[in-house]
């Protein structure tokens, strides 16, 4: 058989469509594994300080959402739920390592044979750390330690491969003899039952051979490291090139597994110098994600972003036949697995098979750099495994004082670039020195702990680093991790460009095809999974066939096309099941499954016009397109399909014309957009005659609120609609030729207008006439409210039509509604503004009135009418001041009988009409009387009452003098001319009657004064007159407790309430004092007692004489 192969170059479609569909695997993901890898201070012998001083944490970063992350390790109670808020990072809890800290140890680590120990080689049970989450998140992993430490980005569980090489660096560290560093790989299973094979290039650190196979049989969680056997005190061996496969376990299954390399610390230095050194770790890529292009760009120096450093890099290679291009020179000097080389510049590297790069940075001074920093291995990623989005975390941890991104980036990218949603937020750029059209672009910040997020309309690679005085840490940035074996190539049937389509849409045919690095001896395509989105949704089983060559990248890809086109019915992103099966396929089976998802978009939508004249025998019509979908999407053609049950018409354009007769015919639009996806839109159209203009009449009473009846007077047949515009911007449409009703709620001239349609829509023309609707009155009435002084009520009617109209005279009703109306006083009445006698109660009023045109309208009232109170008040006596208790006020009455409740306000007067002069003091006062009915009518009446003032006198001052002695009292008065005084007692007063008498003082007495005003009001006020008398002072007492002369008690000193007393020993030291003397002293100091003796006391008055001393004697 002879086929014909298209060999088209596609470099920068497909590499955008391999992105697009292919941004499903990446380092974003919802579960992941990672181990704590072997580090120096784990060791026994350590030299380092402090042993078991490493600490290991992971990393936890989201957008857009929080996430919910729990930490395991399978086999173990071991659990550690976070929560990471939304477009943050946050740090977990330092991972087990054993005693004294917590009683889980999760450490790659045990102790030598001699100790029970396995060189910490061999299967570690119970030791994966198992991170899971409930939204894909990106997650790292750091082991550091007395600034030493080591970083890696971890890949998701649905990214992990089944074939790896251990990517490492030359073992060489000043250990002082310890033997504690060693270049180390692991494998980690993510199923039970999975077996794998790890063949080590060197001699192993536990006894394993160079190039011997081990196979191990892992369960889920399980981890089997390797460490590189020493070869002196300070090198080992470097295990780059060490296989892990995943082979068929007993069952003849086998499974994805994630493989780890690194070092316990190493110095980088390009030479046999061994001092400088850090721990390492990398995940590392699986070899169906390795790619053939790679851009590498140096890291730069600390202290400057545009300045270059040294860095070391490594390409491995699976078949050593691979040619390995840098900067379009083949490399050669191939060191087993791998090259090696060191650049200051931005490079390209490509090679005729997949590869895999690290990039490291050297030991600081070393390898020709200059500036900080420690050892460093990054991975790359190549150009297929670019990305447009990712979040990194910049660190602190070890004292790092700078943080760095570096990334490669089309050119054209640059304007869409933002870093942490800034653009032109970069410190410095480059072009690409050796791949055009593409930019370095160098970010430099002061080192802290925070989330970053880069994101660009062009997918880009890089990588992340810090560095401090004597540390680095670094790892790629983010990338896809998608399996480069094949890829999806879809083109919709319609696309009228050359090449493939990033997407499809609903109802849109569209043929599906793969591109493969290898020609395939089985393909399988598994669509009846996707029964309810694509047909036909059956399985493809067939030999392959080759229908031509793709370039992508430079890189050749073998096409298979399914034979016949497909529609899916689902908009959205669908996965396609495609299994691909050839020798090269690193697995048990050697059939790998190729990413192949499709976005399939809503279907597109347009509309179209029809324009013509229609109801005549013949016409030209105008199919007019739009130049837009309804999603804006341009249309790219337009194809017209035009028929009647003969004859079809097919023509081409945005705009068409055609002349058609009579009849009945369908337009079809099919219109295409420039990706091929399709929009069918179908209308019918007719050309036919139109019926004769009808006639129509109306009748009723033609006022507003009422029904007015037309009818139609036309009997044409055929006709299918009658169509009723009634002026008031209400229409109506009718299949039958009954009479039409309308209510016209407002007054006012109205065109109505009728019009009949035959079924095939021609439309008659419009008969019309004009009909005047009358307003009806607005009811306006006038009367009294409803609190009546003698119970008549006049009824002022102001009634009247909006719209000028006349009102009837004899065309008003009354009905007042009184049960007990006389013909005297009649119920009814047919007046304008009548009158009627009501009494105190409710009222059901009809009313109606009319215009001259007859239009009517009623209403009915509801009121309640009652009678208001007549009051009367009589006068009230005035009053003094200095009365007592409350005067009745409660003089006012009614008059007319009318029910109800009264009170009584004004100042100090309560609702019961008790009035308190002491309260209202002097002047004169209004007290209102208020009465409600029960009715709820109210009336007030008022009478006013003085308060005479009291006399507003003092007595003066008490006098306290001695016996004998003469004295005026110092009485005062306001007003002292209008009062009269009268003193009691009046013993040995000089004049009783007078305001300021004489006394000769012999007693103690107690004189009130009271004064009289011209209201005969009294008032009063008093003193006090006392005699002073001789104190007499004990000079001994006994306080012992017997009763007898207990206290030292003082004849007459109570008299004196300011007088002070002191007491003082013989020493001159102050033994008691008091001011006034109300509890005798009882010869204690501070509460306990004195002993025997004489003591010296000095008593002052203060009544300005002197103060009296004297000596005391306590006896017992």
């Amino acid at each position: 058989m002879k086929h014909e192969m298209k060999i088209t170059s596609l470099l920068v479609l497909l590499v955008s469509t391999y992105a697009s569909f292919a941004q499903t695997l990446s380092n974003k993901g919802r579960e992941f594994y990672v181990g704590y890898g072997h580090h120096q201070f784990m060791e026994m012998q350590t030299t380092a300080v402090p042993k078991n001083g490493q600490e290991m944490v992971l990393y936890f970063s989201t957008e857009g959402r929080d996430a919910h992350v729990t930490v395991s390790v399978n086999g173990t109670a071991y659990s550690e739920p976070y929560t990471v808020p939304a477009n943050s990072v946050i740090q977990s809890k330092p991972i087990p390592k054993g005693l004294p800290s917590s009683s889980y140890d999760f450490r790659l680590y045990t102790r030598p044979p001699t100790y029970g120990g396995t060189f910490s080689e061999g299967l570690f049970t119970k030791h994966g750390i198992h991170i899971e989450s409930d939204v894909p998140i990106i997650v790292y992993a750091h082991i550091y330690g007395n600034q030493a430490s080591g970083s890696t980005m971890l890949m998701p569980v649905d990214t992990w491969g089944y074939s790896y090489v251990s990517m490492n660096t030359r073992q060489i560290y000043n250990t002082n003899g310890a033997r504690d560093c060693f270049s180390w790989v692991y494998v980690i299973a993510k199923e039970n039952n999975t077996r794998v094979r790890i063949i080590p290039l060197a001699a192993t650190r536990g006894g394993q051979a160079a190039n011997v196979p081990i196979d191990v049989d892992l369960q889920k969680g399980e981890i089997y490291q390797l460490l590189g056997a020493s070869i002196t005190d300070d090198e080992a061996y470097d295990l780059t090139g060490t296989t892990v496969t995943s082979i068929a376990n007993s069952q003849g299954k086998c499974y994805p597994i994630a493989v780890f390399s690194g070092s316990s610390r190493t110095a980088i230095s390009c030479n046999d110098d061994k001092n400088g050194g850090d721990n390492l770790i990398q995940q590392l890529f699986p070899s169906q994600a390795w790619g053939k292009h790679y851009l590498t760009a140096p890291t730069s120096v600390d202290a400057s972003a545009q300045t270059n450093n040294i860095n070391v890099y490594r390409i491995i290679v699976k078949d050593p036949r691979t040619i390995v291009k840098k900067n379009g020179m083949r490399l050669f000097g191939l060191r087993g697995f791998y090259y090696e080389y060191q650049s200051d510049q931005a490079d390209y590297i490509e090679a005729d098979q997949p590869i895999q790069v690290a990039q490291y940075i050297p030991t600081a001074g070393y390898c020709s750099s200059t500036g900080n920093g420690d050892p460093e291995l990054m991975l790359i990623s190549p150009m297929e495994q670019a990305i447009k989005q990712t979040g990194f975390y910049r660190n602190t941890q070890e004292k790092i004082d700078v943080n760095y991104l570096t990334l490669i980036i089309p050119t054209n990218g640059l304007k869409t670039l933002t870093i942490d949603g800034v653009t032109n937020a970069y410190s410095y750029s480059y072009p690409h020195p050796n791949l055009a059209g593409y930019t370095v672009v160098v970010k430099r910040w002061r080192a802290e702990q925070k989330q970053c997020v880069v994101q660009s309309d062009s997918a880009f690679t890089g990588i992340t680093y810090g560095i401090g005085v004597a540390e680095t840490y670094g790892y790629n940035v983010g990338t896809m991790i998608n399996n480069l074996s094949g890829m999806p190539f879809l083109r919709n049937l319609f696309n009228p460009n050359p090449g493939a389509n990033l997407f499809t849409c609903l109802n849109t045919p569209v043929q599906l095809s793969v591109l493969l690095r290898y020609q395939p001896t089985r393909l399988q395509w598994k669509l009846s999974a996707l029964k309810d989105t694509i047909t036909p949704a059956i399985d493809v089983d067939t030999p392959p066939v080759l229908a031509g060559m793709e370039t992508v990248n430079g890189n050749s890809y073998y096409k298979y096309t399914l034979p016949q086109t497909y529609m899916f019915t689902i908009p959205g992103i669908h996965k396609i099941t495609v299994l691909a099966t050839h020798a090269s396929v690193e697995n048990c089976t050697n059939t790998e499954e190729i990413p192949y998802v499709v976005e399939v978009r809503e279907a597109l939508k347009t509309d179209f016009d029809i324009n013509y004249t229609n109801c005549q025998p013949s016409a030209n019509v105008q199919f007019k397109g739009q130049q837009k979908f309804m999603d804006s999407t341009s249309i790219y053609s337009w194809k017209w399909t035009l028929a009647d049950t003969k004859d079809t018409i097919r023509t081409s354009g945005k705009d068409v014309t055609q002349n058609f007769n009579a009849g009945a015919y369908t337009a079809r639009l099919t219109a295409i957009s420039s990706e091929g996806c399709v929009a069918d839109t179908t209308k019918p159209f007719a050309l036919s005659t139109k019926p004769v203009t009808p006639l129509f009449d109306w009748t009723a009473l033609p006022c507003e609120g009422e029904k007015v009846t037309f009818t139609d007077k036309t009997t044409e047949a055929g006709v299918a609609k009658w169509f009723w515009d009634f002026g008031n911007k209400d229409t109506s449409t009718t299949n039958t030729y009954a009479p039409k009703q309308k209510l016209f709620t407002s007054y006012g001239e109205y065109t109505v207008k009728h019009v009949t349609q035959f079924p095939n829509g021609c439309s008659s023309d419009t008969a019309q006439q004009i009909i005047t609707i009358y307003a009806k009155p607005t009811l306006t009435i006038q009367y009294p409210g409803s609190c009546l002084k003698d119970g008549v009520v006049q009824f002022k009617s102001l009634s009247a039509a909006a719209d000028g109209q006349a009102m009837n005279p004899a065309g008003y009703r009354w009905d007042f509604g009184d049960s007990e109306a006389s013909a005297s006083n009649s119920n009814t009445s047919t007046l304008a503004d009548p009158s009627h006698r009501f009494g105190a109660n409710t009222y059901t009023i009809s009313y109606s009135a009319s215009t001259v045109n007859g239009c009517k309208k009623d209403t009915i009232l509801k009121t309640t009418f009652n009678i208001q109170p007549q009051l009367t008040y009589a006068a009230l006596p005035n009053i003094c001041e200095t009365v007592t208790g409350t005067l009745s006020v409660a003089n006012a009455a009614i008059t007319n009988g009318v029910g109800g409740l009264g009170i009584y306000k004004g100042k100090a007067t309560d609702a019961t009409g008790h009035f308190t002069p002491s309260i209202a003091g002097p002047g004169k006062h209004t007290i209102w009387y208020i009465y409600t009915s029960t009715g709820g009518c109210s009336d007030s009446i008022s009478q006013t009452l003085t308060v005479y003032p009291k006399p507003l006198i003092d007595a003066g001052a008490s006098f306290v003098v001695p016996m004998g002695e003469t004295i005026r009292f110092q009485a005062q008065a306001t007003d002292s001319l209008k009062l009269s005084y009268q003193w009691s007692p009046v013993i040995g007063l000089s004049d009783p009657r007078i305001l300021q008498p004489s006394l000769v003082v012999v007693q103690d007495q107690q004189y009130v004064l009271t004064a009289t005003n011209e209201y005969d009001c009294q008032a009063s006020d008093f003193l006090r007159v006392k005699i002073l008398r001789q104190l007499k002072v004990p000079n001994v007492f006994s306080p012992n407790g017997d009763g007898i002369n207990d206290r030292w008690e003082i004849v007459n000193l109570a008299d004196y309430s300011g007088a002070t007393v002191q007491v003082f020993n013989r020493y001159g030291q102050l033994v008691f004092s008091s001011i006034g003397y109300t509890t005798p002293w009882d010869g204690r100091q501070n509460g306990k007692p004195l002993p025997i003796g004489t003591y010296y006391y000095v008593i002052d008055c203060k009544d300005g004489s002197a103060p009296v001393s004297g000596a005391v004697t306590i006896l017992k």
